[in-house]
């Protein structure tokens, strides 16, 4: 265009004016913000949405404006590591509390909705990797299943739904769809009708 850059370009062969282009920094996290106010459990802002917010020409520009505690994830901006909203991020924290001592007590439907867990609450966070889904239902936090096949690895081997109950200190509510999550992993098989082992043994 003629004029000669003070700088060197912001992204590719692109240049900005430094005061232009610090303002449109500042200005993304708010945008971020604004777009989890008004979609609460999406797992973060469309690269493309910030892109036609802040009236740039190309998406490598809105890449190039991310900086901590903004990230990139497939696509879109997230906050934090986890992109969760904020109060839903919260309500997993106090599930965890809840499942500290006890991981394979899988809360209740009501005990989810005290902490605001509702069905697309609880999908957003398990996208998010931040909550596992065993079963329609059967929620528990991520690795539980790697160790509950630890725990069961140190049965006598072939063991009962019963004894793996008992074994994890939960119900048979929560231990029939754990255990077929971990057939489905590979982690365990049924022998019978009665009887399954961990592969590992």
């Amino acid at each position: 265009m003629g004029h000669v850059p003070r700088t060197g370009p912001v992204c590719a062969d692109w240049h900005a004016d430094p005061e232009y282009w610090s303002g449109l920094g500042k200005r993304l996290p708010e945008v971020v913000r604004r777009y989890a106010a008004g979609h609460p459990l999406e797992p973060g802002m469309p690269v493309e949405a910030a892109r036609h917010e802040l009236g740039l020409p190309e998406r490598r520009l809105v890449a190039a404006l991310v900086r901590p505690p903004l990230s990139l994830a497939e696509g879109r901006i997230v906050t934090g590591r986890s992109g969760l909203p904020a109060p839903v991020a919260r309500a997993v924290e106090r599930l965890g509390a809840d499942l500290a001592a006890r991981p394979f007590q899988a809360p209740e439907a009501d005990r989810l909705a005290v902490l605001g867990l509702g069905p697309r609450e609880v999908a957003a966070a398990v996208r998010a990797g931040a909550l596992l889904r065993v079963a329609e239902g059967i929620v528990l936090l991520p690795g539980a299943d790697a160790l509950a096949a630890r725990v069961l690895a140190r049965l006598p081997q072939p063991f009962t739904v019963s004894q793996a109950r008992q074994a994890l200190g939960t119900s048979r509510r929560v231990a029939v769809p754990l255990l077929e999550h971990l057939d489905r992993r590979g982690l365990t098989e049924r022998i019978d009708g009665v009887l399954r082992r961990c592969r590992t043994s």
